[in-house]
């Protein structure tokens, strides 16, 4: 197939259904095939590192916006942790087209910051050139690149270390219009994609320094961890009494978990729980590894967030684990592996 064109089905299948959102995974990849073909040879590198999302996460939620993602395999080995490309839709748009930095790629994302910082003149130059087609949109800006000024550029800087995600994109491209588009979609996105190029190269080549004490910085500290934590309890307790099972604090006797909570027929959930109002990362202690490992399905990682709880089951088997320090382990793609339960009285 050499041709593609979006159509209303692709944006209605674009909902919380296996089956429909699988149907959109295959027309996505016959669309990432027609991509990897027809982009010029300034974009080998990329064709190397191409993917589509996935429908759903292994603890269990079904997404609601599917994309195809790429990045330069030269400086990223996951794409996911670069500056991509992105091509995304929803069930009502086109909801990115462009450059993208997942606020969670933190070492991408703190270079770019840097390359930015180094030469705002210029970067907010090449913005500009990009014409009144195109946005950004990081933190609370989002603005028609035309129309940025310095002090803009200041607050994308700021923003890109808190940290927020950056997109650098056609902006929400309404589905008639993508629609209307019928075969000439492909072009429209390599198109896009070789405007974009020039500023994809300024924000991720060349050597930078990235103190380590920044990338350590999104890890909470230990005072702001404990005072979020008490809320992260609260939270924890509260939604399994809603869940009808009654939850005990264990959290004192060091036993590598904070909750026990038995539902009506006596069966246990051992519940660590973490609270993440800022930062990202999730550690956990050797302790509380060996008692995922022991307890297996019936050990439960909640992770408290502002407006929820996101909830892995089992979460030495299904997250990887990245040792950060020696007693201290990384649970990476809790993001990806957790349920998230969004609880309306946390508004």
């Amino acid at each position: 197939m050499s041709s593609f064109r979006l159509t209303e089905q692709n944006f209605s299948d674009c909902q919380p259904n296996r089956r429909t959102l699988q149907r959109l995974r295959d027309r996505l990849k016959e669309l990432a095939n027609i991509l990897e073909k027809k982009l010029p040879p300034s974009f080998e590198p990329f064709k190397k590192s191409i993917y589509v999302s996935r429908i759903s996460v292994r603890g269990g939620g079904l997404r609601e916006e599917m994309w195809i993602g790429m990045a330069n395999s030269n400086l990223y080995q996951n794409p996911r942790d670069g500056i991509q490309f992105q091509f995304g839709i929803d069930n009502k748009n086109i909801w990115c087209m462009g450059i993208f930095i997942d606020r969670y790629a933190s070492k991408a994302r703190l270079a770019a910051k840097i390359r930015i910082s180094a030469k705002r003149t210029e970067f907010l130059k090449k913005l500009k050139k990009l014409g009144k087609d195109f946005y950004i949109c990081c933190g609370n800006l989002y603005k028609c690149v035309t129309v940025l000024v310095d002090e803009d550029v200041t607050e994308i800087i700021e923003n890109l270390s808190r940290p927020y995600a950056l997109f650098i994109d056609r902006g929400n491209i309404p589905k008639s219009t993508a629609i209307n588009y019928k075969d000439k979609i492909v072009d429209e996105i390599i198109a896009t994609y070789k405007k974009l190029l020039p500023l994809y190269r300024f924000l991720s080549e060349g050597e930078v320094e990235i103190p380590p004490e920044r990338i350590r910085s999104v890890i909470p500290s230990s005072d702001a961890i404990y005072a979020s934590d008490r809320r992260g309890m609260t939270i924890a307790k509260r939604f399994e009494k809603t869940q009808n099972r009654k939850p005990k604090d264990v959290s004192s006797y060091n036993l590598g978990y904070d909750i026990e909570s038995k539902d009506k027929n006596g069966r246990k959930r051992y519940i660590e729980v973490k609270s993440r109002r800022s930062g990202y990362r999730v550690i956990l202690t050797s302790n509380e590894l060996e008692a995922s490992k022991k307890y297996k399905k019936n050990y439960y990682l909640y992770i408290v967030l502002e407006d929820g709880i996101r909830i892995i089951q089992n979460p030495a088997e299904v997250c990887e684990m990245k040792k950060v320090q020696v007693v201290q382990y990384e649970v990476s793609g809790w993001r990806e592996e957790g349920k998230l339960i969004r609880l309306p009285w946390m508004k």
